[in-house]
């Protein structure tokens, strides 16, 4: 878990509900979660994410790392 998350950076998450992590942008930070425009993410969510217009909240202690440019298949291998 991360103490502090930025607005317009990109995290790896996982998010509430989904199977997979996730990597996508924070778009908005509440009290006790933080909104994600997801942008990598393992296939078998796709169907899940299209529903909710690629956009999910997280936990904050679920949101576990900087990105730092992974791939889509390093995402599907965490």
């Amino acid at each position: 878990m991360l103490r502090e998350v930025e607005i317009g950076k990109e995290y790896v998450c996982q998010a509430i509900g989904f199977n997979h992590l996730v990597v996508g942008t924070i778009e908005r930070v509440y009290t006790n979660t933080v909104m994600l425009k997801v942008d990598k993410y393992h296939k078998t969510e796709e169907k899940h994410l299209m529903a909710c217009h690629f956009k999910v909240l997280v936990k904050y202690s679920e949101v576990l790392r900087e990105s730092n440019a992974l791939t889509k298949e390093q995402v599907v291998s965490l």
